[in-house]
């Protein structure tokens, strides 16, 4: 940078995504120095420097009061958001604390303010959808493939570290562990072709110079799933095996799981004449594997929760291994039982019901009947009298009758004929408010299938996770894990010799 000129314009932009542990504000590692002085002097040359942090509180506040542009997001803690005021204040004296104390409290999920010391006020704004996939940390074993991608090829001045291709020979005699470390023998069980096959590798005229051993971590736990409230308890093993751990002892546990194995599938030792590559870091380090295998088991706690299929509403939880699939017919069946339940009770409420009012519907006919009875005989009633008052009038019977008997006669057909209209009133309405609730207790048997039905389908992940008492190392140790060397012409390489299964 210093060798350069002066520059008001943007050259290059050194960019750290999550920048903990490298301006921290009391310790002095050795980024740190460096990182300060490019954030004080480097825009003179026309260098940016751009770095990200979930936490403000992680880095040093001379960092903070050197940044020209700040983007902050939604802050989880009064801590870190003390801590960015304070930065903020010592990179803008005009700065009013209080009203951006508001705007950073009410900022939402991708949402964003911008502070720039050439600006006169603050700004708020909304970031674009945007999608990367990005597969985050890789492997050394997966470096290759993404050369590959771009053509790169390794320049002459690059060299291998102890124990990589590359560089000098593997031993003839296996190199000793560390004291109080395990050692497993993983079989070669593939053959030269096959390997050859599984690594992408075509040579023609090749052949198999004997097994080179290489270094791995192999770690392997019982683990106890309890919950009682589902009455699960389950017991499962979790394996890894780590054929490219970081020097640093660092291993993505998530990355190297396997099928678990049993300890009679190992080999008891080496294959014959078989050579080894030395030990380096961190197999050569008694203390550093065994912090690996506490890490490990810290690993199971966090991350190794057992995943299962769940529907709170119907207080189902899926057995360990059932699919998807099966825990949804499973929980159909448990609607459908639900519903049934839940239907013989509403059918039994509307039955109280409906006989209350077949009960009042019978007697309603009873008294129709007797009604249309009495209608009857008043009708021929009035016949016969006004029968006999015509004869009187023409001296036939040689009885005299009043009109008013007649008309006596015919209040009484009228009252009866009333009385039956009223009944065949009563009756339609009763057979109306039955047709009614009929109908009303076949809507309420399809709202509840529906909402069964749709319960049914409610499914989600409950994660169950161990104790750590629960959590029991069976396996761990250096894997020795073999590779054939192969000739082909003038090269020589390797390639893996054991299949190991996929977790």
């Amino acid at each position: 940078m210093r060798a350069q000129p002066g520059s008001p314009s943007l050259r290059a932009l050194i960019y750290i995504d999550e920048a903990l542990g490298f301006l921290p504000p009391v310790a002095e590692p050795p980024s740190k120095a460096t990182l300060i002085r490019l954030l004080k002097q480097a825009r003179a040359y026309g260098l940016g420097v751009l770095l990200t942090t979930q936490n403000p509180v992680d880095l040093d506040y001379k960092a903070l009061g050197n940044a020209g542009t700040w983007f902050v997001g939604k802050l989880q803690t009064e801590q870190d958001k003390a801590r960015l005021l304070d930065g903020l204040e010592g990179a803008d004296a005009s700065l009013k604390r209080g009203e951006v104390d508001r705007l950073i409290s009410a900022l939402d999920k991708r949402v964003f303010l911008l502070h720039n010391v050439h600006a006169a006020r603050q700004q708020v704004f909304y970031t674009r959808w945007a999608m990367a996939y990005l597969k985050g940390p890789i492997t050394r074993t997966q470096v290759p493939a993404l050369n590959a991608l771009v053509g790169a090829t390794l320049g002459p001045a690059v060299q291998a570290g102890p124990g990589e291709p590359g560089e000098g020979e593997p031993l003839a005699t296996k190199p000793a562990a560390p004291e109080g470390i395990r050692e497993y023998f993983t079989p070669a069980n593939m053959n030269p072709e096959e390997a050859l096959a599984a690594a992408g590798r075509q040579a023609v005229g090749a052949r198999a110079e004997g097994v080179a051993y290489r270094a791995g971590v192999l770690a392997q736990a019982e683990v106890r799933y309890t919950d009682r409230k589902s009455g699960l308890d389950h017991r499962q093993r979790i394996a890894c095996l780590a054929e490219e751990p970081d020097r640093t002892g660092t291993i993505r546990w998530e990355d190297w799981l396997r099928e678990p194995l049993e300890a009679r599938g190992l080999d008891p030792e080496p294959a014959r004449e078989a050579r080894f590559w030395p030990l380096h870091a961190p197999f050569s380090d008694g203390k550093a594997m065994r912090a690996l295998e506490k890490e490990f088991a810290d690993y199971i706690y966090r991350e190794g929760g057992l995943r299962l299929w769940s529907n709170p509403k119907l207080k189902l939880v899926a057995d360990p291994g059932m699919t998807k699939e099966t825990f949804l017919e499973r929980c159909a069946e448990a609607a459908r039982q639900a519903a049934d339940d839940e239907i013989e009770s509403l059918r039994e409420k509307y039955e109280k019901k409906v006989d209350r009012l077949r009960d009042r519907l019978a007697k309603e006919q009873r008294e129709l009947e007797e009604d249309q009875a009495e209608l009857s005989g008043r009708k021929l009633e009035e016949v016969v009298t006004h029968a006999e008052n015509l004869l009187s009038i023409f001296g036939v019977t040689g009885r005299r009758r009043r009109v008013s008997t007649s008309l006596t006669k015919r209040r009484m057909t009228s009252r009866a004929k009333a009385d039956v209209e009223e009944s065949l009133e009563v009756i339609q309405e009763l057979q109306e408010e039955l047709q009614e609730i009929e109908a009303e207790l076949q809507e309420e048997i399809e709202e509840i299938e529906d909402r069964l039905e749709a319960v049914a389908e409610t499914v989600e992940e409950k994660v169950v996770s161990p104790y750590k008492k629960d959590i029991r190392i069976e396996l761990f140790g250096i894997a020795w894990i073999p590779h054939w060397r192969i000739v082909s012409g003038q090269e020589t390489f390797e390639v893996p010799a054991y299949r190991s299964g996929g977790g």
